[in-house]
């Protein structure tokens, strides 16, 4: 029930006291079993194909499309359907639960006042290239998330700027009014949210899997120009799209040796993006003085122009 969370949050008895909530949810996730009505709610036949197997040699994929025994109906144009049908209900669930939310929050007059944020951990390929789930195939049906913000002071609009969720600590902060933050990887986009331009945001984002019992480690990037490079941990599988002609990931050009200029100079910018992590400072091995944690400068040294932690220079 909603209000006995409010209530919890202090917000019936402290309307002025500011609040955080996270609320989770499971659903949508497999195995797609939705409760009626959702259950029954979209139509096989309304849904779309899955797109087609066009990869081969990836032992990393082979035993993702085994999850579960997928791999029984990989094939079956009608049976994913049924299992994408069930997965639109359980969405369709979700939403009614965050209107609920949604509606209590404007009953109560909180809704012009609060930001209300929506995402996901991660998408679902639902039979996409004969797959299934999350995890090792990074194809955009399972890496693209939902990113939704609405309420107080979000000017509307669509962005298609890169983002993954080292951006969410410190845009809450923002938000929060925090003025001192310890070094992060993420950056805010609560400028955005206010509809306000940010050049030189990120030219890349990067997913990772590495579980060492199922598969190995495979490692990818998405560049804001539009093209996704796949590294997987085994003998001479990966991947190379060019997201903008070929948005359903048909055709990979790793191998194409006419894009072999193309894939070196994704593969350094690559390797830049995992080394990118290791130029930000440690908050436990900052520097201390006066009591307080200071940024410090390159040969460890503490910045004469940034004291306070925090400040709105860079490191």
């Amino acid at each position: 029930e909603i209000d006995p969370v409010i209530q919890k949050l202090g917000a019936e008895h402290h309307p002025d006291r500011p609040f955080f909530l996270h609320l989770s949810y499971v659903d949508p996730h497999d195995p797609y079993d939705p409760p009626e009505p959702y259950s029954e709610m979209f139509r096989p036949d309304e849904m779309p194909d899955p797109l087609p197997r066009r990869w081969a040699g990836s032992k990393a994929l082979e035993k993702k499309r085994a999850f579960a025994g997928f791999e029984e109906i990989a094939g079956d144009v009608a049976a994913v359907r049924e299992l994408r049908a069930l997965f639109h209900g359980s969405v369709r669930l979700i939403d009614d639960q965050l209107g609920r939310v949604v509606r209590f929050l404007e009953g109560r007059g909180l809704w012009e006042n609060t930001v209300f944020l929506f995402t996901t951990d991660h998408g679902e390929l639902l039979g996409d290239h004969e797959l299934i789930t999350k995890g090792v195939a990074h194809y955009d049906a399972g890496v693209r998330c939902p990113l939704i913000v609405c309420g107080a002071g979000v000017v509307p609009g669509v962005s298609a700027r890169l983002s993954c969720t080292l951006d969410f600590c410190p845009t809450f902060c923002e938000w929060a009014g925090l003025a001192h933050l310890p070094p992060l990887e993420g950056r805010s986009f609560a400028g955005a949210c206010r509809g306000e331009a940010s050049p030189g945001w990120r030219d890349v984002t990067v997913e990772s899997d590495h579980v060492p019992e199922l598969h190995p480690s495979v490692r990818s990037i998405v560049t804001d120009d539009g093209w996704r490079l796949t590294v997987f941990g085994e003998s001479g599988y990966g991947e190379l799209f060019d997201l903008n002609a070929d948005p359903a990931e048909q055709r990979n050009l790793y191998f194409d040796e006419a894009y072999t200029g193309k894939k070196v100079a994704l593969l350094e910018r690559h390797v830049r993006a995992y080394l990118r992590p290791l130029q930000v400072q440690s908050y436990r091995n900052l520097p201390v003085q006066r009591g307080r944690r200071h940024r410090a400068a390159p040969g460890f040294g503490l910045r004469d122009d940034v004291l306070q932690l925090g400040a709105e220079t860079d490191p």
